[in-house]
């Protein structure tokens, strides 16, 4: 049975815990994650881009179809889109048990 008195929070007590409480400290966690494993796909893709494309000027302009893309752009988009794909399957993965 409960004896009916509500947790009271001060105000310093508000603060501190939105500053450093559980959301806080999960949010903070996912934007680090989230620039670790951005940082560490743009070095792979660069490695791997400018190590497969043939000797020439690094600044090469690369063709598909009708659309000339630099090395930079083209890494650009594979590391946002490489990067929001895994932040969203772990969004869904840990927060498919959550309410």
């Amino acid at each position: 049975m409960t004896d009916g008195r509500a947790t009271v929070y001060t105000a310093w007590g508000r603060v501190v815990d939105y500053l450093f409480g559980r959301n806080a400290l999960i949010g903070i966690a996912s934007l680090l994650l989230l620039i670790i494993s951005g940082y560490a796909t743009w070095v792979g893709m660069t490695d791997f881009i400018v190590g497969v494309q043939a000797e020439g000027a690094p600044e090469q302009a690369r063709d598909i179809g009708v659309l000339s893309v630099t090395n930079e752009v083209l890494i650009t988009l594979v590391v946002i889109t490489l990067t929001f794909l895994m932040w969203l399957a772990l969004r869904e993965t840990f927060g498919a048990q959550r309410r």
